[in-house]
């Protein structure tokens, strides 16, 4: 048995999804965050291989990579490679034709994350570069492993495209799939049955590597980029200056049961509570705040700038709002232990951490991972994150809904001690009025898309 055609096919499969891996993380990245007009059209595109007979698209890549065809012309001339009958042509065939077996599973993936996730890292100052490498990628580990399998266990088994581009040339094209089909028209079956089981024991390894990995559960593994992000805290950036003491809003959003229409200002050196039925905008108010939310018209404004303006299109990312956030369901980064997303803000407040660590009762559980963790402790990990996060602003959404007695009572005195040190404000939205009268100077309520007549503050 030559063995040539098998790793031949090892070595186009490899480079193939090399390649592939590289460019479908942005690919997938961009469709599954990015709006834009002719992006049905571009998805349709990008998984016709995925439909198409191979020998249809080989032959429409036979005349584009001919030497009179548009690119095999000018890849002649520029470079001296001929891509018809070579493994340069077989290659960027290969490429072509695994594009949605790569893109798709990453796409999926990124799509299937809670957007919080993305969200979360941009509020913690992290661009878009960042928040993929460090957040995103490693919270897909399974979907993307599924994606290199499956485009490397299809890339070995190609054969219609192959055959029609590059034909049946020992050691350049003769790939395995070729070999086969050439054993068995020559009657060998027994050699055609060596590659054909080589095929199938590799295509077979590769699944039960996946399903492995995917019981023991891969955001166990290692991440390497925990250590590049200990390595950066070193480095950790100085929050400028806070210039301003009010916050504005006065917006609208449109959704198919109500619409949202709420107006209302908010010192930045004062708690504020909101409270109010669900779905009456509580959360609307908060996302709409850090930028996270789509606003149909009005604006978010300080004395210094604008956050959002309808009039002048004018949008300050969620970057540079320097606000400490708790979402509902916390967003903490599975693949990072506690500590890890304690410490993830740009802004990191060292001078901090242990005092909060240990006014939270954080501290027996810092190695742990997020998943490991009960609802009460992953909320106080939350609410940790944005303390030592150094906001100017604080906002904070359901903070004590998992918390028993004894904790609401002395996070809660935490909070408004440290908001006194640090002269900065909070939003608290919670639906324990009691709480709200005695903790806030302020307490608003939203009913229906609106604020209604607010609460006055307890009294000793």
């Amino acid at each position: 048995m030559d063995y040539t055609p098998f790793l031949l096919s090892l070595k186009l499969s490899g480079w193939s999804t090399t390649i592939l891996l590289f460019l479908s993380i942005p690919i997938g990245y961009v469709m599954a965050f990015r709006p834009f007009r002719g992006k049905a059209i571009l998805e349709a595109c990008l998984n016709l291989p995925m439909v198409l007979p191979p020998s249809v698209l080989g032959f429409y890549l036979l005349l584009l990579f001919r030497p009179e065809g548009v690119i095999g012309t000018w890849v002649d001339q520029l470079l001296g490679i001929s891509l018809v009958f070579s493994f340069e042509g077989l290659l960027i065939a290969s490429v072509i034709y695994g594009l949605p077996f790569m893109v798709g599973p990453i796409q999926s993936g990124f799509q299937q994350l809670p957007k919080e996730y993305r969200n979360m890292a941009f509020l913690l100052g992290h661009s878009s570069w960042k928040t993929l490498l460090y957040v995103l990628l490693p919270a897909i580990q399974l979907p993307l492993l599924t994606a290199i399998g499956i485009t490397f266990a299809h890339g070995m088994g190609e054969f219609g495209l192959i055959l029609m581009l590059g034909g049946s040339i020992p050691g350049k094209t003769k790939v395995a799939s070729i070999a086969i089909f050439e054993e068995v028209e020559a009657l060998n079956y027994d050699t055609a049955h060596e590659y054909a089981l080589l095929l199938l024991l590799l295509s077979f390894c590769i699944l039960l590597l996946i399903n492995v990995l995917k019981r023991r559960d891969a955001l166990s593994l290692p991440i390497p980029w925990s250590h590049v992000l200990r390595k950066e805290k070193r480095t950790i950036l100085s929050l400028p200056k806070r210039t301003y003491h009010r916050l504005s809003v006065d917006f609208q959003i449109h959704y198919t049961a109500q619409t949202i229409t709420l107006k209302e200002a908010f010192n930045t050196n004062e708690i504020t509570g909101i409270s109010g039925p669900s779905g009456a905008g509580k959360s609307t108010l908060l996302y709409a705040l850090t930028g996270c939310q789509s606003l149909h018209q009005g604006s978010i404004e300080d004395e210094q700038q604008h956050y959002w303006s309808s009039n002048k299109t004018v949008l300050l990312s969620p970057q540079d709002r320097h606000l400490g956030v708790v979402f509902q369901q916390y967003a903490l980064f599975p693949h990072m232990t506690v500590e890890e997303n304690l410490q993830f803000s740009k802004y990191f407040l060292s001078e901090y951490y242990e005092e909060v660590i240990e006014i939270l009762e954080i501290k027996p559980f810092l190695k742990r991972l997020p998943r490991q963790l009960s609802g009460g402790q992953q909320q106080r990990v939350a609410i940790g994150r944005a303390l030592l996060s150094g906001p100017y602003y604080l906002l904070l959404d359901e903070p004590f809904a998992a918390l028993d007695e004894r904790l609401k009572e002395k996070v809660a005195l935490y909070l408004k001690s440290y908001c006194q040190k640090r002269n900065i404000g909070m939003l608290l939205i919670s639906h324990d009025k009691a709480l709200l009268q005695t903790l806030c100077d302020r307490h608003l309520q939203i009913e229906n898309g609106h604020f209604s007549q607010p609460y006055p503050p307890l009294t000793a």
